[in-house]
């Protein structure tokens, strides 16, 4: 499967748990402790869901890790090949920091 279509699978499968279990979109959304609006854009394939919401998603539908392990698949093939290594790394970090000796983000530029 490539990205888009992992992507609309982890939304199906969102959508087939959230119905089985009775829940509407804002009473998961309140399970899950995010916004309604966060729910229906992952159920619509607008947002993909961060690891935070898969394993969350995991825990409230009783899912056995089968959202975690979809949104991994997306991480992983969502990003460009030279980033695929660090997309695992930058999921479990707290803090990134970069050092460019020949780079100045646009922020800090002046005219």
């Amino acid at each position: 499967m490539e990205s888009s279509s992992m992507l609309e699978h982890f939304a199906e499968e969102l959508r087939l748990a959230r119905t089985d279990r009775g829940l509407s979109q804002a009473a998961l959304a309140e399970a899950l402790s995010y916004s309604g609006a966060l729910v229906a854009k992952v159920e619509t394939s607008e947002r993909r869901p961060s690891l935070d919401f898969a394993r969350r998603c995991d825990v409230v539908l009783a899912a056995d890790g089968r959202f975690e392990r979809i949104q991994r698949r997306i991480s992983r093939e969502i990003v460009v090949p030279w980033f695929r290594d660090w997309a695992g790394v930058e999921q479990e970090t707290t803090a990134l920091r970069w050092f460019e000796p020949l780079y100045v983000p646009g922020l800090v530029q002046t005219e």
